[in-house]
C-alpha cells in the first residue's frame, strides 16, 4: 500500500529557492502550521520562537570571532563593501546585545548607506549566514530538526512581506514567508545531510567584505574537492568538532568529529598504537587532545588553515 503524503509534507518538499520570493495563500484549517512571531513564542509544544533570527541563546563562532545572533550576521551583509566606514558599521551592530537591538539601531543610524544592490542578493545571504548558525550551533540545529515534517513553519508578523506572514481579515496567511522557508531549507539539508542550494555565483559576485575580509563562496564541486583533500590530511590528528578555514577560502564549514570517527571506524585511523581492550572513548579523546595545539600550528604555519573548535 503506497503511504499518504501529507499535505504539509508535500508543501515542504516543494520549498527551494526557486520560490522564496513567491508570495504564499496558506489557510490554517487546511495545514498544520508552526507559527512564531517573537523569541519567547511556543506552537504546538515546541518552542517555535527560538527558530526566529532575532532569538538568543544560539551563539556561534564565525571568522574566529563571536556571533550573537544570525540577524547579527545578515545585517552586516547590508553594510558589506570594502569602505573603512561599512567595517565601522559591522563593528557597530556586532556590540548589539540583541539581534532585535542591532536591528533597529543600525537601520535608525545608518539606512541611508546600506548596499544599493543589496536586495539583489538579500535571500542567498540570509540562507547563507541562517546555514552557518544551523552548522555552528549543535542546539539549535537540534531544535530545527525537532519540527515534524508535517508542519508549515511560517514567521507570523504583520507588515514584512518579504521575510513574513500575516493572516487576513479571513484568517488566510499571505505574504512570501522567506524566513519560514529558509527554516524549511535548512530543515531539511540537517536531516538529510545536505547543503542548501546556495547561489555561490550570486553572492560571489557581490564582493561581500565581512571583518574586513572578503568572503569567498564554493560551489558544490570546489568545496567537495576542498573538504575531501583536508580531511584527508586532517584524519586521525584532529580534538573533538572543528571547522576550519583558510585565507583564499575565509570560511568552509564543515562537522567533523574524529572521536565518533575512530570509534566506528574498521581500522581505527588514530596516529597511536592501543591494545583491542584499551580503545574506548576517553582514550581516544586523550589522545587527540594532547595533538591538538601541535596540530592548530602546524596548519596554520605550513597549510595558511585556521581549525576552530565548536562550543
Amino acid at each position: 500500500m503506497t503511504p499518504i503524503v501529507s499535505k504539509e509534507t508535500l508543501y515542504n518538499s516543494s520549498i527551494t529557492m526557486n520560490v522564496i520570493s513567491r508570495e504564499e495563500s496558506i489557510n490554517p484549517k487546511e495545514v498544520k502550521l508552526l507559527t512564531y512571531s517573537g523569541p519567547k513564542d511556543t506552537c504546538q509544544g515546541i518552542e517555535s520562537g527560538k527558530l526566529g533570527n532575532m532569538a538568543g541563546g544560539f551563539h556561534f563562532q564565525l571568522f574566529g570571532e563571536k556571533w550573537y545572533s544570525s540577524e547579527h550576521l545578515y545585517l552586516c551583509g547590508e553594510w558589506s563593501t570594502s569602505s573603512d566606514k561599512d567595517m565601522e558599521i559591522q563593528k557597530y551592530i556586532r556590540k548589539m546585545p540583541s539581534g532585535d537591538y542591532a536591528k533597529r539601531c543600525s537601520k535608525a543610524k545608518y539606512k541611508d548607506d546600506i548596499r544599493q544592490d543589496f536586495v539583489s542578493f538579500r535571500h542567498h545571504w540570509m540562507l547563507w549566514c541562517v546555514w552557518q548558525k544551523c552548522v555552528l550551533n549543535q542546539n539549535f540545529s537540534t531544535l530545527l530538526k525537532s519540527v515534524p515534517e508535517d508542519m508549515v513553519i511560517v514567521e507570523m508578523v504583520k507588515d514584512a512581506p518579504v521575510w513574513a506572514a500575516y493572516p487576513d481579515e479571513n484568517g488566510i496567511m499571505r505574504g512570501a514567508n522567506g524566513m519560514g522557508k529558509i527554516l524549511t531549507i535548512c530543515r531539511r539539508c540537517l536531516i538529510e545531510g545536505t547543503q542548501p542550494e546556495i547561489d555561490t555565483d550570486l553572492l560571489n559576485n557581490a564582493n561581500i567584505y565581512i571583518l574586513s575580509k572578503r568572503l569567498r563562496f564554493l560551489n558544490k564541486d570546489e568545496r567537495a574537492e576542498f573538504i575531501n583533500n583536508a580531511i584527508y590530511e586532517f584524519r586521525g590528528g584532529m580534538a573533538r568538532k572543528f571547522y576550519f578555514t583558510n585565507e583564499d577560502y575565509p570560511f568552509i564549514p564543515y562537522y567533523y568529529d574524529p572521536i565518533d570517527d575512530c570509534l566506528h571506524a574498521d581500522d581505527v585511523s588514530v596516529p597511536f598504537h592501543f591494545k583491542e581492550e584499551d580503545i574506548t572513548k576517553g582514550v581516544i579523546l586523550r589522545s587527540l587532545e594532547a595533538l591538538n595545539d601541535a596540530l592548530i600550528e602546524y596548519f596554520q604555519k605550513n597549510k595558511g588553515i585556521t581549525l576552530y573548535e565548536y562550543d
